[in-house]
């Protein structure tokens, strides 16, 4: 997939924006939010992985920019957040993976969308990276008020990393989320000066608006298969 998108940007001499995430980079224990300057450090083999994706772009000889990304949220995500919701709305327990009272960045998918078609759409910007950052929260507060918005009295567990590396011997899915564990409980957090400097301030739309539009996504698509 990724060739194919390069052969159209150089096919078409167009800028190919690529949704980059934290994952090249290793733990972060600083709490201080990390630029565009930051070398990649994958130790995980999915960081590996998309470090090799993003520098393929970067020796493609093509227009392009970067645009990196805290996890997402909200309507049409499938993925490690959805999880949460669906739990709230059932009044189960919310499993995430790592500790629940560090710093972490969510980002609204509406939010990142918007930040993406500004870059796409800015006139320069080639061979760019950006950072992109998300609303701050932590966890325990991130799902305490997920419950909250579903009337459901919260219920979370922060599972350690043995028993996700445990549970992995046995599991593709929980061998994924330990092998870049190390991202929940020392997360990176990245610093949006850049894009703020060319574009304006980073769109963030405030939790207590974004979480209930979230859950009634999940209550009008109760069937739709999670990503696991």
């Amino acid at each position: 997939l990724l060739e194919s998108a390069i052969a159209a940007a150089r096919r078409t001499n167009t800028r190919l924006v690529f949704p980059a995430n934290v994952w090249i980079y290793g733990p972060d224990g600083s709490g201080r939010p990390v630029d565009e300057s930051r070398a990649p450090l994958p130790t995980s083999q999915r960081g590996k992985l998309r470090a090799d994706m993003e520098r393929s772009i970067r020796d493609a000889g093509i227009r392009y920019a970067l645009v990196r990304l805290p996890e997402f949220y909200g309507p049409s995500v499938v993925t490690l957040t959805a999880q949460v919701f669906r739990a709230a709305l059932t009044g189960r327990l919310a499993l995430w993976p790592g500790p629940l009272d560090v710093t972490i960045e969510l980002i609204y998918m509406p939010d990142a969308a918007r930040g993406l078609v500004e870059i796409a759409t800015a006139v320069g910007g080639d061979a760019a990276v950006f950072h992109l950052p998300g609303a701050r929260t932590t966890p325990r507060r991130f799902i305490e008020s997920v419950y909250a918005s579903a009337g459901e009295t919260p219920r979370a567990f922060g599972v350690p990393r043995w028993i996700l590396a445990a549970g992995g011997m046995f599991n593709s899915t929980l061998n994924g989320v330990a092998d870049f564990s190390h991202l929940w409980t020392h997360p990176v957090l990245l610093d949006g000066a850049k894009y703020t400097a060319k574009f304006g301030p980073v769109p963030v739309t405030p939790l207590a608006e974004a979480i209930p539009a979230t859950l009634a996504w999940h209550r009008a698509n109760p069937s739709l298969r999670l990503a696991h």
